[in-house]
């Protein structure tokens, strides 16, 4: 650690590591770069690797459990220290989401829902902070927010007021109070439903400084599903 590049080397080599385990050779790997997942019995298996995390996605406890074995030795042989071993069959906590695969939905996680929300409560109830401690706040907030980043329109002037203040505690301006306010609310949305199907309806927006425009379309809901998956970074 503090060498620049250690996760750079800890992520690839782990993920090359697991790529050569005979049971998940043919199991495309998940990350922020990979295609979608699309969760059914032709997909399975699937895996995921996020530094000493791994995580597999099986059909079967049985297949799950030798998967995560063949995983563990590979790692143990050569001489890094594997967490305990767990398989599980619907709600598993994963990196502070909560991933549900009876109910088909993932959520954020009960332990960091509280610890988020409790934070805020802090914040309102003595009304003054400085930015760079709210900046901290603000960042597991935008975590959370990815189950549902709808939320995230709540924030706009608690930027300003991180910047203006970055360096020296200050009252919660009225508007930044509001927005907490309104975020706070909305946290039991931090939800996100795996069963809800595409909407057919295609929406392009821009905006200037002199205006803004809504553009539509209808599309079949399998071009749209098509669309919708590709990779936002390309």
């Amino acid at each position: 650690m503090g060498f620049s590049w250690s996760l750079h080397f800890a992520q690839h080599g782990g993920e090359g590591l697991l790529s050569e385990q005979p049971r998940l050779k043919d199991s495309p790997i998940v990350n922020d770069r990979a295609d979608a997942v699309v969760l059914s019995p032709h997909t399975l298996p699937r895996h995921y690797l996020y530094v000493d995390n791994c995580g597999i996605l099986e059909r079967s406890r049985a297949r799950a459990n030798a998967a995560i074995k063949e995983a563990s030795s590979a790692f143990s042989e050569r001489g890094q220290t594997v967490h305990d071993l767990d398989v599980i069959v619907g709600p598993v906590d994963v990196l502070g989401t909560e991933l549900d695969f009876v109910a088909k939905r993932s959520r954020v996680s009960q332990k960091r829902y509280w610890r988020v929300r409790r934070c805020l409560d802090w914040i309102l109830k003595h009304g003054r902070i400085n930015g760079r401690a709210l900046e901290v706040w603000l960042g597991h907030a935008t975590f959370c927010a990815m189950a549902e980043r709808g939320v995230l329109s709540a924030f706009s002037t608690v930027y300003a007021f991180t910047a203006a203040h970055y360096w020296e505690s200050a009252p919660l301006w009225p508007s930044v109070r509001s927005e907490l306010e309104a975020f706070r609310g909305c946290m039991v949305f931090l939800e996100s439903d795996w069963t809800r199907g595409w909407a057919d309806l295609v929406c392009a927006t821009d905006a200037s400084p002199a205006g803004y425009g809504v553009s539509t379309t209808q599309w079949d809901r399998a071009n749209v599903a098509a669309v919708g998956r590709i990779d936002e970074r390309s």
